[in-house]
């Protein structure tokens, strides 16, 4: 999916699903491209029962502006396993951004992928929520912050924090071929795992195959997981 304008871009919106819903957002190729205004990957609102998985998400040729991979509020579920890639001179930039909300936004935050840039200010995981909201065995990247706001993000551990000079000179090292500055096809970025010393990626997440965090037994192609000794991060599970 190529979403693309002059001013505000969303690529998939979700919004007042009551409790008891279960609403699936899963296998995913979302590449935002917009001049200006907000842009979103993923934006979900009121919605209580969701999964986003497996999604890969990159926002490319945006400048000056606000973006967020996943942008949610008053919402409960799992964002378990995405890729969010983004490579351009933003003004701000989250890659999971938890908005302030009367409601507690209660979520599990794990196995994702998270590499964001070093213009502007970019963070990771940032959340004005007071509901509980868990992350662990993520991995961000060239993020000049981690974590922000005020809200209550608490480390379940074995997430990786990571500014190797590797990613400085080569946002995409992790990647076999991500965003090249041509859009031309819509769709020419290659965003499986090329890890190559398995230090990042490769068999560094969790056991996601848990109603805990959806039973994830598939990566975004339908590949088995694990197909290594461990899970690996993001959408890919590399073979």
């Amino acid at each position: 999916m190529l979403v693309s304008g002059n001013g505000a871009a969303m690529g998939i919106y979700v919004n007042d699903c009551p409790q008891g819903s279960e609403v699936n957002i899963s296998r995913n190729k979302i590449i935002v491209y917009s001049g200006d205004g907000q842009c979103y990957g993923i934006d979900v609102n009121a919605t209580h029962g969701i999964n986003i998985i497996n999604n890969i998400i990159s926002i490319q040729g945006v400048t000056d502006t606000t973006c967020y991979g996943i942008r949610c509020r008053d919402m409960t579920g799992k964002i378990v396993n995405n890729t969010i890639f983004a490579d351009s001179p933003f003004s701000q930039l989250a890659g999971i951004h938890i908005r302030s909300s009367p409601v507690d936004t209660n979520l599990e935050i794990i196995n994702n992928i998270i590499g964001l840039g070093l213009y502007g200010s970019t963070t990771a995981l940032y959340s004005d929520s007071p509901g509980s909201q868990n992350y662990a065995y993520n991995l961000f990247f060239n993020c000049q912050s981690d974590t922000g706001g005020s809200g209550a993000l608490t480390d379940g551990g074995n997430n990786l924090y990571e500014t190797s000079n590797i990613f400085y000179s080569n946002p995409a090292y992790l990647f076999t071929s991500a965003y090249d500055g041509d859009l031309s096809d819509g769709d020419s970025s290659d965003y499986h795992l090329n890890d190559p010393t398995n230090s990042y990626g490769v068999d560094k997440g969790t056991d996601t195959n848990t109603a805990a965090y959806g039973n994830v037994s598939q990566d975004f192609e339908g590949d088995s997981r694990p197909q290594g000794s461990a899970f690996d991060r993001g959408a890919d599970e590399a073979r």
